[in-house]
């Protein structure tokens, strides 16, 4: 119960003292407590973000306050999805949406997403991605930039799934060239210093060896001495081992869910 006070009053609070960007939309779509964004930024962002949630029938949300642990939770995945649920986001009857929440005191970040289509839009290789998009920005304190990057990669993602194709371990073209760049270099790399490794052995032992001027120094005691072997053939063993295909680029792919039907990260910008 002391959470979910707690959560209704980070909630409130985040009502009456965001930016006017903020309280453009019914919740806002951009919320800004800590004053790291200037107004025309926070209604372009706002802006673009309200374009994204009509477009797609998916909200998608940009969260940043001082200290998330201020709203009573100590981890802020926890307080991220407490934040969207108190607050109704996402659209339709899945409340499908996407919400990035930074907290500056320790420079904390967590991103979430709820709904069918959201999860399925942002899978858990889709969401590596989308966090490459936004955290160089963040770790050079560029707030605007990588605010930006973050809803232009949420479009990406968005638009993906849409036309059925979102972005997975499977789908991505980079990841394929990564992965046939990786496998060449094992199938010629390693073969390689294996055998010249060998080549190296063989040459340091041969290094005692001098020419001889004539054949007699060459034949030791008993050299010339023959014996009769005998090799008789009597059956042969075949051994096969199946060989198992991984995937693709690694990995299964998909979007793991939670019981409330959120799927996250969260780290450290």
């Amino acid at each position: 119960m002391k959470k979910r006070a707690a959560a209704l009053l980070f909630a409130l609070c985040l009502l009456f003292a965001c930016f006017p960007a903020a309280r453009a939309a019914e919740h806002g779509y951009v919320t800004d407590l800590a004053g790291l964004l200037d107004e025309a930024d926070a209604r372009a962002l706002d802006a673009q973000a309200g374009a994204l949630a009509a477009q797609y029938a998916c909200g998608v949300y940009l969260v940043i306050c001082d200290d998330f642990t201020e709203s009573g939770y100590a981890d802020i995945l926890d307080c991220a999805k407490a934040y969207f649920t108190e607050n109704d986001l996402g659209a339709g009857e899945d409340r499908d949406g996407v919400l990035l929440m930074l907290s500056m005191a320790e420079r904390d970040y967590a991103l979430i997403a709820h709904g069918d289509f959201a999860n399925a839009s942002v899978t858990d290789y889709g969401r590596q991605v989308l966090e490459q998009a936004f955290l160089d920005d963040f770790a050079d304190d560029d707030w605007y930039g990588g605010c930006a990057d973050y809803l232009d990669t949420c479009a990406q993602l968005l638009e993906l799934s849409q036309d059925g194709t979102p972005l997975d371990v499977h789908s991505d073209p980079d990841a394929a060239r990564r992965s046939t760049i990786a496998r060449l270099a094992v199938v010629v790399l390693v073969p390689c210093l294996i055998a010249g490794a060998v080549c190296l052995a063989l040459c340091m032992r041969m290094r005692t060896v001098r020419t001889a001027r004539t054949a007699r120094a060459y034949l030791t005691a008993n050299a010339a001495a023959l014996t009769l072997h005998t090799d008789m053939y009597t059956h042969t063993t075949e051994v096969r081992t199946k060989i198992h295909d991984d995937p693709p680029h690694g990995g299964a792919g998909g979007t793991t869910v939670d019981s409330g039907g959120f799927s996250g990260s969260k780290g450290k910008f």
